[in-house]
Formats: structure tokens, C-alpha cells, sequence
């Protein structure tokens, strides 16, 4: 039978012994929907065997004990319940289980970036942050804008004392709870370093034919950590993987992981590749527990390349260069993309009006294969209606305040005054 604050759905196929906090009343602790008495129906219902109803679950669990980033006193509460259910082992639910505590402990996990988390420091930075008087408190400068200081603390080593446990999936036998799990690992246990040696073990056995979500999730892992950790032993057994391995989709993210200012250009060829010819489908839990490959990636090139000078900048920016302008679809608004953040690197830097602008000989390069793109097609009247790809390069022209038609953006070029369809930057 349903107890109080759950249904009779989310009921459905719950383990008898699992206790879901029936010691303490859920009704004290509050979430993003006031007090937290349906969190209980929640956690239960990603035990059901029907797949509608455990997202449902999932998507409630989103808006309540994690609402926008922001968490709560409920959220804490729930923590060593989501890892009986990963210590048991059998939910149908455990990848979304293994990415929602990573969510519960740094938030947007997408913040992260490509080098890792060392979780020792970020403990020592809460507790700073829990010290300082709420009046004197600078959310631009915060780790946890959204969460309360004292909130994320009390989450975050709530995760982390019981971090071991995410190891333990790294033997489990669904490769998408295992993909999860490398990832969760690397981001929790990059100062442990026999869990480093663990994952490099489960890298060396992913590349001996496991599936391809595994050896993916096992090479981004492994960069992750090398970082974090400064670990010379891991970063070695990257380098192995980009120099030896033949799938160019793992040289792709190994590369993520090696690049540094000094060396990056060595792994020019490879990240041009993967960020416009990366298949999102190949590894969904990256992105799912983590971030896309193609922003990590993203985020390491622009980290490695600030303050280039022009000549470096133009080698980077004639590889995009070429791949936009024969390149359509999803590949071609993939590379467009990177085109723009190098050649306009900051959300904040929008170019001017067309007749009142100095371009380097890069951003000239880029515009050029903008206004080249495979994405304009044979006749731009027809892609408006058809192409979803065409109309999201006319949104990223236009978040750049760059007109979006192809006789505008030579009007641009030329410094003449372009076709009403531009109206300037927006």
C-alpha cells in the first residue's frame, strides 16, 4: 500500500527493506515546494519497473530537492538514501542516481571544467565560505551562488565521505552505470590515490573490447583526474591512449585531457575533429553526469589559447575555417560555433555596428567562412522552413551581433551598410 505523500505508481516495485526515511519526518525539512513530504513518493518510484514513471520521479526530484541549482535541508536528508540504493545495486535508475549526486554536490556540474575538481580544496573553500557573515557575502565570487554556504557544505561532505561507494560501481554490469560512475569517481576522488589507480585499471580493461560509452567515460575520467591530482603516472596512460589508439572519437577526448598552452597546437588536428564531427549519442552519460565533450573541449582551447598572439590564433581559427565552410547540419553549427568563440573569445564582446569596426586578419578569415557555410544551403528561403541547424546558426550569428543572411554579412565585410534584415548587435 502507498504510504502518506506518495502514490499508489510510485509504490510499484519498491524493495521491502529499503528504508526511505521513516525514522525522522520529512514534513520538518523543507525543498523547493515547501515542506519535503513527497520526496519519500519520489526516491520510491526509481524502483518502478515502468520507464514513464520513473522519470517522473526523476523530474520531480529536479524540482524539488534540486530546483535551478539551489538545494535544501531536505537535500541532505536524502543523500544517505541515494547511496543505500547504489549500494544495493538493482535500481533501474542508477545512472540518473550516480549524475543527480554529483548535481547535489558542486550544482551545475557543467562549471567544473575540463581540469577536475580537487575535492580536498573545495571543502577547505566552503567552510571559508560558511565563515563569512551573510552582508558581506559576494555571489559573483561564490562556488555555490545558488545554495546556501552552510547547505552545499553539509552536502557536499555528505557525498564525499561516502565517495567509495560510486567506486565500487566501477565493477557493476551496465555499461552506462559504469560510464557514470568513472565520471562521478573522477570528479569526488581525484586527491585518493588509490581510486586513481583503481580507475587507471578500469581504463587499461575498458580498452579491451567493452562498449564504447565505457572506454569514452574511462579516457575523460583518467584526464580529469591526471589534472586535478597532478598525476604524471595517469597523464602517461593518456598520452598511451592518443598515441596508440586508432578510434579517432578517443583520441578526440584524450586530447581534452593532455593540452596544456604549451602544447595544445599538438592537439589541434584532433579538436578541430571532435567538435564538429563529436556524436552526442556515442557517450550520453558525459554530458548526462558531467558536461558534453564538445564544451569541455571548448573550455580547454579557450583556457590554452588566451592571449595568443595573431599568428598562433590564425592556425586555430583556418582549421574551424575549412570545416565550416563545407559542413553542414549539426557538425557544421558545431564548428561555426568554436569559430566565433575564437574569433570573439567572451559572451561580453560583441563586434560593432558594420561600418564601425577593425578586424585582424583572423576575425576576416572566420567571417569569411561564416558567410561561406555549408549552413546557408542552395536556397536560404527553403532552409528557414526545413533546417533547425540553419535557424540555430542564425541565432548564433545573431548572439554575436552579426547580421544573418549571407549578403549582409559581405556588406559587413566590405564595410558597406547591409539589407534591412540587420539591425545590429543584439
Amino acid at each position: 500500500m502507498p504510504e502518506q505523500g506518495e502514490t499508489a505508481e510510485e509504490a510499484a516495485g519498491v524493495p521491502p527493506d529499503m528504508d526511505f526515511g521513516a525514522q525522522f519526518n520529512w514534513s520538518d525539512y523543507w525543498d523547493a515546494q515547501g515542506p519535503s513530504t513527497k520526496t519519500p513518493g519520489h526516491l520510491k518510484g526509481l524502483f518502478n519497473p515502468d520507464q514513464a514513471c520513473r522519470e517522473a520521479s526523476m523530474s520531480s526530484l529536479y524540482t524539488t530537492l534540486f530546483h535551478q541549482g539551489v538545494r535544501f535541508e531536505a537535500s541532505v536528508k536524502a543523500v544517505p538514501i541515494f547511496f543505500d540504493i547504489i549500494e544495493r545495486g538493482d535500481c533501474p535508475s542508477l545512472p540518473f542516481v550516480v549524475e543527480y549526486l554529483l548535481a547535489l554536490a558542486y550544482g551545475y556540474t557543467a562549471d567544473i571544467g575540463p581540469d577536475g575538481v580537487d575535492p580536498a580544496r573545495r571543502i577547505v573553500a566552503l567552510r571559508q565560505e560558511t565563515s563569512v557573515a551573510p552582508d558581506q557575502r559576494n555571489p559573483c565570487a561564490s562556488l555555490e551562488p545558488f545554495c546556501e554556504p552552510a547547505v552545499a557544505l553539509s552536502l557536499y561532505e555528505s557525498i564525499y565521505e561516502r565517495r567509495l561507494h560510486l567506486a565500487a560501481l566501477l565493477n557493476h554490469q551496465e555499461p552506462q552505470v559504469v560510464s557514470s560512475a568513472l565520471i562521478a569517481t573522477a570528479l569526488l576522488c581525484a586527491n585518493d590515490a588509490i581510486v586513481r589507480q583503481r580507475v587507471m585499471g578500469r581504463l587499461h580493461r575498458a580498452m579491451v573490447g567493452e562498449a564504447f560509452e565505457v572506454r569514452a567515460a574511462a579516457v575523460i575520467a583518467v584526464g580529469a583526474m591526471a589534472r586535478a591530482a597532478d598525476d604524471a603516472v595517469l597523464l602517461s596512460e593518456l598520452s598511451r591512449v592518443y598515441e596508440e589508439q586508432e578510434d579517432q572519437r578517443l583520441r578526440y577526448l584524450a586530447a581534452i585531457g593532455l593540452a596544456t598552452p604549451e602544447t595544445i597546437d599538438e592537439y589541434r588536428e584532433a579538436l578541430t575533429w571532435g567538435l564538429s564531427e563529436w556524436n552526442a549519442k556515442d557517450a550520453p552519460s558525459i554530458k548526462a553526469v558531467w558536461a558534453s565533450p564538445e564544451w569541455l573541449a571548448s573550455e580547454r582551447i579557450t583556457q590554452c589559447l588566451r592571449g595568443a598572439d595573431e599568428e598562433r590564433l590564425g592556425r586555430w581559427v583556418e582549421g574551424f575555417a575549412s570545416r565550416v565552410e563545407g559542413a553542414t547540419g549539426q557538425s557544421g553549427y558545431a564548428a561555426a560555433a568554436e569559430l566565433l568563440r575564437l574569433i570573439r573569445p567572451g559572451g561580453d564582446l560583441r563586434f560593432g555596428h558594420c561600418l564601425d569596426h577593425d578586424l585582424t586578419a583572423s576575425q576576416r578569415r572566420g567571417l569569411e567562412a561564416l558567410r561561406d557555410a555549408g549552413l546557408w544551403g542552395e536556397d536560404e528561403a527553403e532552409q528557414e522552413s526545413s533546417s533547425s541547424a540553419y535557424l540555430n546558426y542564425l541565432m548564433l550569428l545573431k548572439s554575436f551581433g552579426l547580421p544573418a543572411s549571407r549578403v549582409s554579412l559581405t556588406a559587413y565585410l566590405n564595410g558597406e551598410e547591409g539589407p534591412s534584415d540587420w539591425v545590429g548587435p543584439i
